[in-house]
């Protein structure tokens, strides 16, 4: 999958929030490494800190994702968050 510049610049803004984030060093990996075929479900997150991390994408893009369509469109798949993030009105 090629993502084009925009998605770039999502996918920039999530690996941002990963790194900032206070679970990052605890994962233990490279930022450069997180691409759109990255799975957070594989990350070595506790389920509050996949929520936590949720709720900062949720604040940064102005989104409400809920838990059932997280779910359901494999959301945790970053290219797939990425495409959902995109077609969001």
């Amino acid at each position: 999958m090629s993502i084009d510049s925009d998605e770039k610049q999502t996918l920039a803004i999530i690996k941002n929030l990963f790194e900032t984030s206070k679970f990052s060093k605890d994962v233990g990996m490279n930022i450069e490494d997180m691409t759109e075929k990255t799975d957070i479900r594989e990350l070595n997150m506790d389920s509050l800190d996949t929520m936590e991390y949720l709720f900062a994408i949720d604040e940064e893009f102005g989104v409400e994702i809920p838990d059932d369509v997280f779910q359901e469109k494999e959301l945790a798949i970053i290219g797939n968050l990425i495409a959902y993030l995109k077609n969001k009105p």
